[in-house]
């Protein structure tokens, strides 16, 4: 399917995510922001900037959507961390928070990730996993 406007495509499953994908509809005219789920993918692995041939994951689509945002701030964060020598650090930063995406959607409160979270032996979210309760993906 062509893509005429440019388009940000997210994963439908973060709570973080859906969040930050909700701020660019507010903030980016122009920009259509697109569950990855409603492009007819199973999965995503990182968020996916796509205008015309152009795509970009990652950092790199975070920093392309920054740049069509209405604020200058916002479109100056966009440019910095798109440049070459910033670069390879945002693409770090942007590894860690996708790495923690489910502890950082609760911390905000927002509807933690459907990915599961592989328990810590002893902890309390270990015991009784096996009844149910603690299972299944995307709860509140």
């Amino acid at each position: 399917m062509p893509v005429t406007a440019p388009e940000l495509v997210f994963d439908g499953d973060c709570g973080i995510c859906t969040v930050s994908a909700a701020w660019v509809d507010r903030n980016c005219p122009g920009v259509t922001t697109v569950s990855h789920h409603a492009r007819g993918m199973t999965t995503i692995d990182k968020v996916t900037w796509i205008e015309g041939d152009d795509r970009r994951e990652g950092a790199r689509a975070v920093a392309a959507v920054l740049r069509r945002a209405r604020r200058r701030r916002h479109r100056a964060v966009g440019a910095i961390i798109g440049s070459a020598p910033v670069r390879p650090v945002a693409e770090v930063v942007y590894l860690i928070v996708a790495r923690n995406r489910s502890r950082i959607s609760r911390l905000v409160g927002a509807k933690a990730c459907g990915l599961p979270v592989a328990p810590v032996s002893g902890s309390r979210d270990s015991e009784g996993a096996s009844d149910g309760a603690s299972t299944g993906g995307g709860g509140a």
